[in-house]
């Protein structure tokens, strides 16, 4: 499917420039970050004059939509024939889809903001086709979920294998396709029990207010650079979420950066000291992970909106982001300490892997309000997590 900006393909020259521009831009904007790469520096890596790369695609937005359009591409044509009933084909080709696209799982959750109103339009509808597809595959799988459930499970099954575009962790010979193909049924065989989303009345209350102002600038504007994406959203607009002109803002906060920082560094203090509670109240692992498990399913559904910038805006800080991510990074160790107590014949590299795979699964599930929603998701991503830990 064409997308905006889809530059002169008439000749071999042409077509043989633009595949390489293709390839190169993915793993840089995939590795910074698209507010961190220039025009020029798609230029440098491509080895491309900047006319050349204009001539192709008007903007770094009509790139990134070719770049997420051609990766959809594969993926949906790839799952076509996937069944599910051959456990050792299921594993490798899930495998290999999720390998030969590792980056495109952590640029269409990170980045797709940035595309243009049609190109967001259209991605969303593959993504969408990218679920329907799924589901499916479950629903002849499992004929004994509803719709809705196996929409679910096939939603949980992409989180595991869009996991892999979040680190770069690797297992030799077959040893990636024997995991993921394993997380995979795991999560296929899970009983679920999930129903439509109850009827939210019109005019229910938005909750109280801090006392606070400072405290009132951190309610409102977490949900904001959620929704709209925090390099979108002005410190103007912040303010006036709470009633104060712009540069008031400046009186609780030095800059908007600040204010970020200090709702994601609250995020992971608030997980860290449940890790901490948990730890000092129970010397048996497989409880401890349990227990884990369940305070990060109270942390992402309540914080929904968090996770959201947890997983796609820390890229956008300046230094600090070495500091958050090593905090994620620490967090996640000690995930993968307790795995490792619980089955030490799982190596560590094979336990991160599947811990990063439960995370995003979580990550993935709260961030759609569509599976969010539904009556009993939380027990439903419980089962499903906990499934892919046994």
């Amino acid at each position: 499917m064409e997308r905006t900006g889809a530059g002169d393909a008439s000749s071999p020259r042409s077509r043989q420039r633009r595949a390489l521009i293709l390839a190169t831009a993915g793993p840089l904007l995939h590795q910074r970050g698209y507010d961190r790469v220039s025009m020029g520096d798609l230029a440098v890596v491509a080895g491309v004059g900047p006319s050349a790369l204009y001539r192709h695609f008007p903007g770094k937005s009509a790139l990134l939509a070719e770049v997420l359009g051609e990766r959809m591409t594969d993926v949906l044509t790839r799952l076509t024939d996937l069944d599910f009933a051959d456990r050792d084909q299921t594993g490798v080709r899930l495998a290999g889809i999720a390998a030969d696209n590792r980056m495109f799982g952590a640029l269409w959750e990170r980045e797709a903001r940035h595309l243009s109103q049609d190109d967001l339009v259209r991605l969303r509808a593959e993504v969408r086709g990218l679920g329907r597809t799924m589901r499916d595959h479950v629903a002849r799988q499992r004929p004994d979920l509803a719709p809705a459930e196996a929409e679910f499970i096939g939603w949980a099954v992409v989180g595991a294998h869009n996991s892999l575009s979040f680190h770069h962790l690797a297992l030799p010979g077959d040893e990636l396709a024997r995991l993921m193909g394993d997380l995979a049924f795991r999560i296929v065989a899970t009983p679920i029990r999930i129903g439509t989303p109850a009827p939210r009345a019109a005019g229910q209350p938005a909750g109280l207010e801090p006392a606070s102002r400072r405290e009132a600038l951190l309610l409102r504007a977490v949900p904001m650079f959620a929704r709209h994406g925090y390099s979108r959203v002005s410190i103007e607009e912040v303010g006036a979420a709470v009633g104060i002109s712009g540069p008031s803002v400046y009186n609780h906060f030095g800059t908007k950066e600040e204010l970020l920082v200090t709702a994601m560094r609250r995020g992971m203090g608030l997980l860290f000291a449940e890790l901490h509670s948990v730890l000092a109240r129970t010397s048996d692992p497989a409880e401890a992970m349990r227990a884990v498990l369940d305070s990060y399913l109270r942390f992402a559904f309540g914080q929904h909106d968090l996770v959201e910038l947890l997983v796609s805006e820390v890229r956008s800080l300046s230094e600090v982001r070495r500091t958050l991510l090593a905090a994620q990074r620490n967090y996640v160790t000690e995930w993968v300490h307790l795995r490792q107590q619980t089955h030490p014949d799982e190596g560590p590299v094979a336990a991160r892997i599947r811990v990063h795979a439960v995370l995003t699964v979580i990550n993935d599930i709260v961030r759609m309000p569509r599976q969010r929603h539904q009556t009993d998701a939380a027990e439903a991503l419980r089962a499903v997590t906990l499934a892919m830990l046994e």
